[in-house]
């Protein structure tokens, strides 16, 4: 019998602990997310919008220390202001006797968004219209050291004026307190030059021919074979050329310089061509190649021999000249020895067509390039 008390009194104990412990067993734990914005991301805006989810919707959530609304599943958001530079973003979530807590690193930056022009861009025109976004409409924004107006949504434009070959632009934003930002882009300004008339390959029935055309820069000085053409305010141009029966080759230099050519037929209609008329084309192509129009001296330019394959109208050309400097072609730019330089140059005429053209049995003068070694 008293074994039987005993065993229930330990029954009775046992019992009483288990319902302790249910009645004591804690609330689940409180987990704490912040979906936006992103640790340690960069961001141009003064003000952000910190958002996230806590496990239990009763909880206080504070953002930087400032309650920020929850709602019925738990999310939350609230904005917060950025000075410029890392900002640490700490949000704090706490019911009963819980608290978590995280914590992001923000940095705002200042921004430039160059729109036009392209970097390495090349522009004919002599001014520019720079443009682009700062990320802060109150930012101070120079275009090579002038200020220039910043619309309320960042957006700024300026022009600048343009040297020949390489300008370098520099774009800067500045705010007070932050370091200025600088975009840097460089762009090219060059000569265009373009040929109207006449066209490529054409055939032209009569001599002279009217050439015309048009340069980006109308001060700019344009000879036509050699011919100084008188140019119009609009930029274009026009001038009267002779031309020998057969291929001739028109050369078109603007005074910057840039070259343009073309080349056209001379039919005249009485039949064959002669050995006088292809010497004329010959003796034109030489005058006109850039070697003899950079530095050749006119009075050493002479016919020394002709040569006679044994094709039907067809002549091979020897003339010589001198030049003030060493080198071929156009060489503007270049370090040159001032040396006199004496040269020989073989035109082959074929049916009224420069077949082949070299000078000094090295130089290719149709191509404007060194002679491949055999």
């Amino acid at each position: 019998m008293r074994k039987i008390i005993k065993l229930t009194g330990i029954l009775l104990v046992i019992s009483l602990l288990s319902l302790t412990f249910v009645g004591c067993k804690g609330a689940p734990r409180l987990s704490l997310q912040v979906t936006s914005p992103q640790a340690r991301a960069e961001v141009t805006e003064g003000v952000i919008t910190v958002s996230g989810i806590v496990s239990d919707a009763s909880a206080t959530v504070t953002v930087n220390g400032v309650t920020a609304q929850v709602t019925q599943d738990g999310a939350f958001s609230h904005e917060i202001e950025l000075p410029y530079g890392k900002t640490t973003v700490t949000v704090t979530a706490t019911v009963d006797k819980q608290r978590v807590s995280r914590s992001v690193t923000v940095t705002r930056i200042l921004t430039i968004d160059i729109t036009s022009p392209e970097d390495k861009a090349d522009i004919a025109d002599n001014q520019i219209t720079v443009s682009g976004v700062v990320s802060n409409p109150a930012a101070r924004v120079t275009v090579n050291n002038i200020e220039v107006q910043v619309a309320e949504d960042g957006a700024f434009s300026s022009i600048v004026e343009l040297d020949y070959v390489q300008n370098t632009i520099n774009i800067t934003a500045t705010v007070d307190g932050v370091e200025p930002v600088t975009k840097t882009l460089t762009v090219t300004r060059i000569l265009a030059l373009e040929i109207t008339s006449p066209k490529p390959g054409a055939e032209i029935t009569e001599s002279p021919v009217t050439v015309t055309g048009i340069v980006s820069n109308p001060k700019a000085t344009v000879k036509v074979n050699g011919v100084v053409a008188e140019v119009a305010e609009d930029g274009t141009f026009s001038v009267e050329v002779e031309i020998a029966e057969g291929q001739n080759t028109i050369v078109v230099t603007a005074v910057e310089p840039i070259t343009k050519t073309v080349t056209v037929t001379y039919v005249s209609g009485e039949g064959r061509i002669t050995e006088e008329q292809s010497r004329k084309l010959a003796e034109q192509f030489v005058r006109n190649s850039p070697t003899f129009l950079f530095d050749g001296m006119e009075e050493t330019l002479k016919l020394v021999e002709t040569l006679y394959p044994d094709i039907e109208e067809s002549w091979a050309f020897i003339f010589h000249f001198e030049s003030k400097h060493a080198g071929y072609g156009d060489r503007t730019g270049q370090v040159l020895a001032q040396v006199i330089t004496p040269h020989e140059a073989v035109i082959a005429v074929e049916q009224g067509e420069i077949k082949s053209a070299i000078m000094d049995e090295k130089w290719d003068m149709l191509t404007q390039k060194m002679v491949a070694s055999p």
